[in-house]
């Protein structure tokens, strides 16, 4: 066909352009200007095969006869051809469409007028103001240049990947996306029925709407299209099903609950139909008035003034680094001197060591003080004595003079109270004024025993879950002696009131006799086969009370290091976990596992009395300095108190639910009960009234004792720690 038969048509931007079809026309094909030559046209319109009209650019009317095209825009301009059944070209027609571009000039002239002609007067008259419109001008007129390329192509970098996300700018709300492919692909490696790649231009978006629905390529629309509620980025965008637009979640769930509808379409939409998306935290764009010169003046001078603030804070914190690394240095070089000076000290030590044993075997035998425990055998192994060589008239009229002796020394006492001893309303105002956590090894942390020296009660004494006995000075604040040996825990300490010795029992069946001079094992005593579960030193001094879970209770002589006796409930049959001799020391008690409290009379080595009560195993048990009174915990979250005249329980103090009794001690006066366990309890004796409680321990506490005359309390616990507490 040749150029004179095709008909030219010229329409303005926006209207409505109409092709008309014959009667034996087919295939209606456009080629968009400017296509090469060898692109595939595009098929608007076939008769036979529906499936290939899908583009949307147009429709029929008019009977079939038109194919009508409404609102053209610059995408429709190119060539319309009407072709038959054989392919023979009926009509041909172009199309130029006009007044696109009207929107730059516009923004141009608003460009003009709103920038550059103010920005003129400021410089002319003021300038201050040159430095900054030269440095943020791009900024102030960014977006007019923006408006001002609206009908342009752009220039965008190539991406070789299997996929693509290439987010485009669309600047007006009534847009168009073409997409031209800058060459034919290879077709040889398609199959037959692999789709065929685009040859000519593809309308991706017209006038805001999609029109590609080639699954190749998919075109979303992100942008708020909620304009009569929302003009702004939305926080927490979601996607409606129903019109496929973006809303902000709080206002499109404000509309539905309203109208029940979509906005975009007005049909039912509900809240559970939306689909948020998930996006980065939107990043909000500055308010008008922040684009103003003091708005930018005063932006820039708090963000200088922020970086200073910053440069301070770090200045400051490399300072504090400095001193914390000069510190460090400083204690990592003294420890090195320590080593150094302790391994010279091992070396000599040893060297002292290769020296001696040679002559071991001349040294001539010393004999032992009586004030002192049986020295170590032969060969510097402490003893292990566990005959049993029986009271002896001796022994039992030793007993009974200190008893004699004691009774005298508190009937001199009478019912006074001495007056050194603190007062309720004092001890009340008890607060805690020291703690350490250092005594034993933090990788089997928890002290299970405490104990105080009767006559220094600075010298405090702790056993652990580390196997160590610990001697440590609350005054220096420093530890005394680490004393070691045991194969398990330590579960039990005592201090020798008057000599420089302690004792302990563990687990591991036996009862070790220290020196803490020497910071050595004397003595071993194995008096039961069993765990050993109670210690107590009689008012003489020379003798020890052991209990087991072997079920049996054993006398010592610390002196020799013999077992008197040994003694059993044979009728009973149960496992012993405490005892505790009464004062005059003629009577001691035990608590058994299954919750009985045993009087037993030690020149007889019978059981004299049963206290009945408790619902569970016995923790501890202690005697009042009077004689007349016994405390008594078990595992059944309560304290008895006990009158050993009538032989009656005579108060209940009940505790809090689950609360465990690990621990019980009355002062040297007798007028205070301190009970340790889940926290720490003080009762004035008498009224039975509590006048202290302590939860400072983060752990279980194992052990609680008075200071001389009540003047502070002292405690141990699971924590690991060691904990004193006074005015």
């Amino acid at each position: 066909m040749s150029a004179e038969c095709i008909k030219p048509y010229r329409k303005n931007y926006g209207e409505t352009f109409e092709h008309s079809i014959p009667e034996n026309g087919s295939v209606l094909e456009f080629s968009p200007r400017g296509a090469r030559p060898e692109a595939m046209p595009v098929v608007l319109w076939n008769r036979t095969n529906h499936g290939t009209s899908n583009t949307g650019r147009g429709r029929l009317l008019r009977g079939g006869k038109a194919w009508v095209a409404e609102r053209v825009t610059q995408a429709d301009q190119g060539n319309y051809t009407v072709k038959d059944d054989d392919g023979n070209v009926l009509s041909r027609s172009t199309l130029s469409v006009r007044g696109e571009q009207r929107q730059s000039k516009i923004c141009f002239f608003v460009f003009f007028f709103t920038t550059w002609i103010p920005s003129m007067l400021i410089i002319m008259f003021c300038p201050l103001f040159i430095y900054i419109f030269l440095t943020y001008s791009y900024v102030l007129y960014f977006p007019f240049i923006l408006l001002a390329l609206v009908g342009y192509s752009f220039n965008i970098t190539r991406f070789t990947k299997e996929s693509l996300n290439l987010p485009l700018f669309l600047p007006v709300h009534h847009a168009h996306l073409i997409f031209t492919p800058s060459r034919i692909s290879d077709e040889s490696s398609l199959g037959p029925f692999d789709p065929k790649p685009p040859r000519g231009p593809i309308q991706l978006l017209r006038e805001g709407q999609i029109m590609d629905h080639d699954l190749g390529y998919r075109v979303v629309i992100c942008k708020c299209t909620f304009p009569p509620v929302c003009n702004e980025v939305p926080e927490h965008p979601c996607i409606s099903p129903v019109s496929n637009h973006v809303f902000e979640r709080r206002l499109i769930e404000k509309y539905i609950a309203e109208n029940g509808t979509d906005p975009m379409n007005g049909q039912p939409l509900s809240e559970e139909q939306l689909v948020d998306i998930k996006v980065t935290h939107p990043i909000r764009p500055k308010a008008p008035s922040a684009t103003s010169i003091p708005a930018i003046l005063k932006s820039l001078q708090d963000e200088w003034d922020a970086v200073m603030l910053h440069s301070f804070t770090l200045r400051q914190q490399l300072q504090t680094t400095r001193q914390e690394l000069s510190h460090a240095l400083y204690q990592h070089d003294a420890a090195c001197r320590v080593i150094a000076r302790l391994n010279k000290e091992v070396t000599a030590a040893r060297e002292a060591l290769a020296t001696l044993k040679p002559q071991a075997g001349l040294v001539a035998p010393q004999a032992v003080p009586a004030s002192q425990p049986a020295a170590a055998g032969a060969g510097g192994e402490p003893m292990e004595i566990s005959e049993q060589v029986g009271m002896t008239p001796e022994i039992i009229q030793k007993l009974q003079d200190k008893a004699t002796i004691l009774t005298t020394e508190r009937k001199k006492r009478g019912k006074t109270v001495p007056e050194e001893l603190v007062r309720a309303e004092d001890l009340s105002k008890y607060r805690q004024v020291a703690s350490h956590a250092g005594l034993h090894s933090a990788s089997v942390p928890g002290i299970l025993s405490l104990d105080v020296c009767p006559s220094d009660t600075n010298k405090v004494l702790t056993g652990g879950a580390d196997k160590n006995v610990v001697v440590f000075d609350k005054n220096e604040e420093q530890i005394v002696a680490t004393l070691k040996g045991h194969a398990k825990k330590v579960t039990s300490v005592i201090y020798h009131p008057s000599q420089s010795v302690v004792f302990s029992a563990s687990p591991d069946a036996t009862i070790r006799v220290w020196s803490v001079t020497g910071g050595n094992c004397v003595q071993v005593v194995r008096a039961h086969e069993a765990s050993v579960t109670g210690l107590s030193l009689h008012a003489t001094g020379d003798y020890l009370l052991s209990s087991s879970e072997d079920q049996y209770w054993a006398f010592s002589d610390i002196q020799t290091g013999r077992v008197l006796t040994k003694v059993t409930d044979e009728s009973a049959g149960c496992a012993l976990t405490c005892a505790q001799f009464h004062p005059d020391g003629l009577i001691f008690g035990t608590g058994t596992a299954d919750s009985q409290i045993k009087i037993w009379d030690l020149k007889e080595r019978t059981n004299v009395a049963n206290f009945p009560g408790h619902s569970g195993p016995v923790t501890s048990i202690a005697f009042s300095e009077n004689g007349y009174y016994l405390a008594t915990g078990a595992q059944d979250s309560s304290v008895k108190l006990w009158d050993l005249r009538k032989l009656k329980n005579f108060k209940t103090i009940t505790l809090d639910n689950n609360y465990e009794v690990k621990s019980l001690v009355f002062d040297q006066s007798g007028t205070y009960l301190a009970v340790g366990g889940s926290d720490i309890r003080v009762y004035i004796c008498k009224q039975w009234s509590e006048v202290l409680n302590f939860t400072d321990h983060t752990g279980l506490v194992t052990g609680v004792a008075f200071g001389e005359n009540a003047k502070f309390l002292t405690s141990a616990g699971m924590d690991r720690s060691l904990r004193f507490y006074s005015l």
